[in-house]
C-alpha cells in the first residue's frame, strides 16, 4: 500500500461466518497495516458476516499524470526501411566423409 503513492484511500472488506470474527480480523489487519507505516487515515475497513473472504479495494486516487512521456529529444524514433535485404550468410563447403574400408570375410586377415 505504501507503494502506491497515488492511491489516498483503501477499502478493506473483511466477512466471515460470524459478524464478531469479521470484526476481529478487520482489526488485525488495520492494526497489522499501521505497524507497516500505512497511515490510519488512509484505510477504511467493511466487515460483513458471510463466506470467509478479505477484499482490498482503491476507493481514492491522487491526481497524477496521464501517461508517462519521454523527455523532449529523448523519443524512439522508426528505423528508415532498407532498399535491399541483407546478403545471405556464405556457406562452408563440407568435404565429403571418408568412405569405409570393405569388411574382410570370416577368417581373412588384411593387410595394411
Amino acid at each position: 500500500m505504501l507503494q502506491q503513492p497515488t492511491v489516498r484511500k483503501w477499502t478493506i472488506a473483511v466477512s466471515a461466518k460470524k459478524k464478531t470474527d469479521a470484526n476481529k480480523r478487520a482489526g488485525w489487519i488495520w492494526q497489522h497495516l499501521e505497524s507497516r507505516g500505512v497511515p490510519s487515515d488512509r484505510i477504511e475497513v467493511v466487515t460483513s458476516e458471510g463466506d470467509e473472504q478479505v477484499g482490498f479495494l482503491v476507493t481514492e486516487r491522487a491526481e497524477g499524470p496521464a501517461a508517462e512521456v519521454c523527455p523532449a529529444g529523448s523519443e524512439v524514433t522508426p528505423r528508415a526501411p532498407s532498399e535491399a535485404p541483407p546478403p545471405a550468410p556464405a556457406s562452408v563447403p563440407s568435404s565429403p566423409a571418408p568412405t569405409p574400408a570393405p569388411a574382410a570375410p570370416a577368417g581373412q586377415q588384411t593387410l595394411e
